[in-house]
Parts: structure tokens; C-alpha cells; sequence
């Protein structure tokens, strides 16, 4: 199902001219694209709606955790958390991600998803940093044919 919070946003991405795939399941679709960060690093964004109100915007690999750092990343992703109110860090599967939902009736949502993940890149980008001191961590991304941030 090609959900019309998708349809909204591959629209804004068209207008952009963004490159994306999308994913489509029986009770939801994805929007699946990367984006390079100033830093020079990459990660791979999830714009997944299961329904014509929502947004869940997934980065789930945005830092790949060292063996045995596992607290410190679930500290850091604490101490981080505490700064913004949206953007969650979240630690799963040895990686860091960031996760933002949201639920609302717009005619809009393909500009504000491009706002939301604006700003989610800009959060993770200033967080790059203190990831990689608390734990030496490099980003997960591998190589993503991404749009810049």
C-alpha cells in the first residue's frame, strides 16, 4: 500500500530532485534514501507511514558501536535525549539510531518532512561528536548514494 503521506513526501522529494526507492508493504510504504552529512559521513533515512497521518523517520544505523560500549552508548544517547525534545537516540541491535514520529493532519507533509529531516540531520551532525569521544565510535553509514543534508 502506497500510503498518501508517502505519495506527499516522494512529491517534495520530485521537487527537490532527491534521489529515493520506495518500499511498499500489505499495511505500510517506505521512503528509503540517504543523505551525506557535512562531516563527510552517510547514513540511509526511512520515511515509513502506515496510515495517511503519520510519519516515522528512521535513521537505524547512524553508529556503529565498539564491543563492550554498549552502556556508554545508552548514557550518551540519555545525555543526548536530554537536549532535544523530538529527535530520540536510541541504541539497538550494537548501532546508535535516531528516530522521530509524528502524527498530524496536514495538506503539507512532504515540506515538513523535508523540514523534520532537515533537522534531524542537523541534530545528529552537531551529536556526531559526542558519540565519538564517549566511545570512539565511527558512523555505521557505509557508502550511501545520499543528497546532501
Amino acid at each position: 500500500m502506497l500510503s498518501q503521506t508517502t505519495k506527499e513526501i516522494e512529491a517534495a522529494f520530485k521537487a527537490q530532485n532527491w534521489t529515493y526507492n520506495i518500499d511498499q508493504r500489505e499495511d505500510s510504504s517506505a521512503l528509503i534514501t540517504g543523505f551525506n552529512l557535512k562531516s563527510g559521513d552517510s547514513v540511509q533515512v526511512f520515511f515509513i507511514s502506515a496510515g495517511d497521518k503519520d510519519l516515522a523517520i528512521r535513521v537505524f544505523r547512524a553508529i556503529d558501536i565498539p564491543a563492550g560500549k554498549e552502556d556508554i552508548a545508552i548514557r550518551t544517547c540519555n545525555k543526548i535525549n536530554l537536549e532535544y525534545r523530538f529527535t530520540k537516540f536510541v541504541v539497538d541491535n550494537g548501532c546508535v539510531g535516531v528516530q522521530l514520529d509524528v502524527a498530524m493532519e496536514t495538506q503539507n507533509m512532504g515540506p515538513v518532512a523535508i523540514e523534520l529531516i532537515s533537522r534531524t540531520l542537523d541534530i545528529l551532525e552537531h551529536s556526531l561528536p559526542t558519540f565519538k569521544s564517549a566511545f570512539g565510535a565511527a558512523p555505521a553509514g557505509g557508502s550511501f548514494s545520499g543528497n546532501n543534508a
